[in-house]
């Protein structure tokens, strides 16, 4: 019955129930807490927490505020003004 059934469930699966959380431990998942706390939606504010360590902007990617620095900064680029939830 589940082998005949799987099919049905893969096609029920929701693209947010398939995409993976990028930050989930460490300084990381502070940050992108403390940016959904501020009002930006989760995939910009994850996103953000991503380039900024990629980006190296954050000198020490352990670094609370130095990654949160360097996200808002990813977020205060105009091609992200509209990643605020309530906009």
């Amino acid at each position: 019955m589940v082998v005949e059934l799987r099919d049905k469930l893969a096609a029920m699966e929701t693209p947010e129930a398939a995409r993976q959380p990028v930050a989930t431990a460490g300084a990381a998942a502070d940050v992108v807490s403390a940016l959904l706390n501020l009002g930006y939606e989760e995939r910009a504010a994850e996103q953000a927490v991503e380039r900024a360590a990629k980006d190296g902007a954050a000198k020490s990617p352990e670094s609370f505020e130095a990654l949160l620095r360097a996200a808002l900064q990813q977020l205060s680029t105009p091609a992200q003004k509209g990643a605020r939830a309530g906009r």
